[in-house]
């Protein structure tokens, strides 16, 4: 979500059409509180240099290797295994249990979360929890915090398509659930 009040991109950032289908406006319904944290990421965008901090140069967090979670995680391969769902990339994996464990305790915080998951007909649907709070949506400083819950929704539409859906829900920073 590149908004037009925000004059400065770090170039290496390519213009992006907003990822937000709910509300229909396609912004990010973040509360005061949320905006502010969101507008202190912006005022200060940059890449950094690495050994250098990135909550104090407001860098994405991708630009030090942080492993992802959402859209920005990806998945280059899905293996299913009785019991569990494993997202594997060329920089990380995900094991999904889902066998109906409970999640981590809150008091556990993670880069990727806590996940946990489900079938619905033929969609995987899973529960992230246990957020650290410390990654971006994206390269422009839009958030969530370690209060935030999420929910991918993965429906395979035919051999070679997967319909990727992410409600997020925290309201610590948003009025309302969203979804990209």
């Amino acid at each position: 979500e590149l908004e037009p009040e925000h004059g400065y991109v770090d170039v290496t950032t390519p213009p992006q059409e907003s990822f937000v289908s709910d509300p229909p406006d396609g912004r990010i319904p973040y509360n005061a509180y949320g905006l502010a944290r969101r507008n202190a990421h912006r005022a200060g965008l940059s890449r950094g240099w690495p050994g250098e901090s990135a909550e104090r140069l407001h860098a994405d967090p991708n630009t030090y290797c942080m492993v992802s979670i959402g859209p920005r995680g990806g998945f280059g391969e899905i293996i299913q295994q009785p019991g569990l769902v494993m997202m594997v990339t060329a920089r990380t994996h995900r094991v999904i249990p889902t066998d109906g464990r409970p999640h981590l305790g809150d008091r556990a915080k993670f880069w990727r979360g806590s996940s946990r998951g489900r079938w619905d007909g033929n969609s995987l649907v899973i529960d992230i929890r246990s957020l650290n709070g410390k990654h971006w949506f994206d390269s422009v400083g839009n958030i969530y915090t370690e209060n935030t819950r999420m929910i991918e929704r993965l429906t395979m539409v035919d051999a070679n398509t997967i319909d990727y859906e992410l409600t997020v829900e925290d309201p610590t920073i948003y009025t309302r659930p969203w979804t990209m």
